[in-house]
């Protein structure tokens, strides 16, 4: 009786011991492409209030999810923002890798698309492509910042710099180079 007190005992005490000693353990479950879609919303909004680190989490998490669910355009969008929270965290070289990762998954996907779909894969090309001018302007690299911003296939930009203690601006343009439909 002691010595199933004890067990019992160490059970609570010692989460995990219970699947040492015989009890099941529930299996995690697998997130949904509804749960991966709602991280991707909630990081987005992590963002503009300017919480990056943990949007940054959660965009991991949805990315992770996207690849275990094959959902190639969310995992996208989770690498697009994981390039943008890791730009504003001055992690120039993972912002790139990232971001770079997501153009090509954009333009994979948008080859083949059409109607909304293909504008809504056309903004994230334009998303990935921003990040990268972003990054390689703070590399200096202003020739290469330019060629991504004045790419033929994205029709609107945004711009903002930041002058430190929460103050800033930003602008919305539309590319003068866009060769779509109009």
């Amino acid at each position: 009786m002691a010595i199933a007190f004890g067990l019992a005992l160490m059970a609570v005490m010692q989460p995990g011991i219970a699947g040492h000693l015989g009890a099941q353990q529930t299996p995690p479950v697998a997130p949904s492409t509804e749960q991966v879609q709602d991280w991707l919303r909630s990081a987005e909004q992590l963002l503009l209030e300017q919480r990056g680190a943990q949007a940054l989490v959660i965009f991991e998490r949805a990315r992770d999810s996207a690849d275990r669910l094959g959902l190639e355009a969310p995992r996208a969008q989770a690498l697009s923002g994981i390039g943008e929270a890791r730009y504003w965290q001055a992690q120039y070289a993972p912002a790139r890798e990232a971001a770079s990762a997501s153009l090509a998954i954009y333009e994979r996907l948008a080859s083949s698309a059409a109607g909304v779909e293909r504008q809504r894969l056309e903004h994230g090309i334009g998303r990935s492509n921003h990040v990268l001018s972003m990054v390689a302007e703070q590399e200096g690299k202003t020739a290469e910042a330019a060629q991504f911003a004045e790419r033929p296939d994205v029709r609107y930009g945004l711009t903002a710099m930041c002058v430190g203690l929460g103050q800033g601006g930003s602008i919305i343009w539309e590319n003068p180079h866009y060769k779509g439909a109009k």
